[in-house]
């Protein structure tokens, strides 16, 4: 604030080695030379420095002095509006988002903790952070201009859906943030259920329709509760959402999400060090070649069993190695382990292959050259390998990526693109890429046979692998019926708990090679 004194008393703001003349309206003036302070009386009059540069209020002390005359005050006055007006830009801009104009990071931690801090007993406030998922790829697909507009609609539908009193905040990227504070929760529910309303419709962007798919997490926040408790409440809120396949819908932090977060980080602590102990495992299950009736090869899956949390899901610590970094040595790991057991059943007599998953942080440059050596070393031929790409290893795909599958096709080693039909892009890495054969995802046969749908796509995967000549790795086949039909209509292999679980290669009847499909059992564990 600025105060204007009402009457006509002169004088100065000392602020080191700067003087200020008050009369009527604060205003600049030369500097004045003053042998002492001790003999001016004080007057209690607050004001602001209005220096751009320095946002923060200074409590500067008025002094009677002699009158002094100034000259072009008007001038100096302008001199000051346009300072009023630089210092107003300038905490704009450090509390507004620029690109959509609502409250920015340092806003809403600002704004935050005072709404916490002021919550009474008979107040409920609620914390949403929102996410807008693949909005990367809306970006790349439709322009950085559309993207901008994207986040800029969706800033104002977090705004229209919050009272005067809330805050609705672009904390940065593609993620939002609503405090909101109400007497009860029937009103809670109403400005979440507008907010989920307005973002269900698909975005208006340069005359086409896009639609917008949000994560949203939330938790409750009383005010013995930090609200950067709250945020990190809120994450793991859309952490479960999305792991649950919940666009458009809010995820509700629970206390069981918090033990779930505690168990991640046990992994993550010990993850890296079990890859290095080689305490993750490969168990192999088999594939069974269709036409020949035995037992082709075996897909090496790893699991690891952690000395106090026992089995581990194995999306799970991929998901963590990831996380730690450590994924590529996951996967060397795997792979040279399923090259030694290739090996040693080599020595017994009996010949499989071996497929193995393969992730996007080691298709790197080089890797064909590793993957020789490895074969080398062990006296296996490069055609005993299969190495297995799924969707997530291909979502950042580019030159580079090309380059080293490319090379690895020319190595010898086949290329199949796993979980065949989940992807959005499967049939242009078909195109694109030195791809020999696919793997038809199990959810296709889950509902076998009474889901008419799944058969016909079935089929069509099935004519379409046949006309570009791939081969066909049918997983999820749990009963005879299944099996005998995805042969009968042109698939090469089948994979699935019909012919044995995933378990250790010592568990492993390899001794039923030759026997005929489907009589054929193996050990699983």
């Amino acid at each position: 604030k600025l105060y204007v004194l009402e009457h006509k008393i002169n004088g100065l703001i000392l602020r080191g080695q700067f003087c200020y003349v008050a009369h009527h309206i604060v205003c600049f003036a030369c500097s004045v030379q003053i042998s002492s302070s001790n003999t001016m009386e004080q007057h209690k009059l607050c004001v602001n420095d209005f220096s751009p540069a320095d946002p923060t209020p200074d409590i500067l002390i008025l002094h009677r002095f002699r009158e002094i005359q100034l000259k072009d005050q008007q001038k100096q006055i302008s001199k000051l509006e346009s300072l009023i007006e630089a210092r107003d830009t300038f905490d704009r801009h450090a509390h507004t988002d620029d690109l959509t104009g609502i409250a920015n990071r340092r806003r809403f931690w600002s704004n935050g903790r005072e709404i916490v801090k002021n919550l009474n007993n008979e107040q409920i406030a609620v914390l949403l952070i929102l996410d807008l998922n693949g909005f990367k790829a809306m970006n790349e697909r439709f322009g950085h201009e559309a993207g901008d507009e994207i986040l800029q609609q969706v800033a104002q539908c977090c705004a229209n859906a919050v009272g005067e009193n809330d805050v609705a905040a672009r904390l940065g990227g593609d993620e939002f943030a609503i405090l909101c504070s109400a007497s009860n929760m029937s009103q809670i529910e109403k400005t979440v259920d507008r907010l989920i309303a307005v973002l269900s419709e698909p975005l208006e962007i340069d005359g086409r329709l896009i639609p917008v798919y949000v994560s949203i997490g939330a938790t409750f926040i009383t005010s013995k509760q930090s609200i950067e408790d709250a945020v990190r409440r809120a994450d793991l809120a859309i952490h479960h959402g999305r792991k649950e396949t919940r666009q458009g819908l809010v995820s509700w932090f629970t206390h069981e999400m918090q033990k779930m977060q505690s168990y991640r980080d046990s992994l993550l602590a010990s993850v890296e060090q079990a890859i290095e102990d080689r305490k993750i495992t490969p168990h192999f299950q088999p594939i069974i070649d269709l036409d020949k009736n035995y037992i082709h090869g075996f897909e090496a899956l790893a699991r690891w069993i952690h000395p106090e949390h026992g089995f581990v899901s194995p999306e799970l610590f991929v998901d963590v190695a990831a996380e730690a970094g450590c994924l590529h040595k996951l996967d060397m790991l795997i792979l040279e382990s399923s090259l030694d057991q290739l090996h040693c059943w080599d020595k017994q007599g009996k010949y499989f292959d071996v497929h193995v998953n393969l992730s996007g942080t080691s298709v790197l440059p080089g890797l064909e050259t590793k993957v020789v050596q490895m074969l080398d070393a062990r006296n296996l031929s490069v055609d005993r390998l299969k190495l297995e790409l799924t969707e997530t290893t291909l979502l950042d795909f580019n030159d580079n990526t090309k380059n080293v599958l490319y090379n690895l096709a020319e190595a010898g080693i086949s290329l199949q693109l796993d979980d065949f039909g989940t992807g959005y892009s499967s049939l242009t890495h078909l195109h694109d890429l030195p791809i020999d054969g696919i793997k038809i995802d199990r959810s296709f046969l889950f509902n076998f046979p009474n889901d008419a749908r799944n058969i016909a796509l079935i089929e069509t995967v099935l004519d379409i692998a046949l006309k570009l000549d791939l081969t066909v790795v049918a997983e999820g086949i749990e009963t005879l019926e299944q099996g005998e039909w995805i042969a009968a209509n042109g698939a090469h292999f089948g994979q699935g708990y019909y012919y044995g679980k995933p378990c250790p290669a010592k568990d492993c009847d390899i001794e039923s090679q030759n026997h005929a499909y489907p009589t054929l059992k193996l050990a699983a564990q």
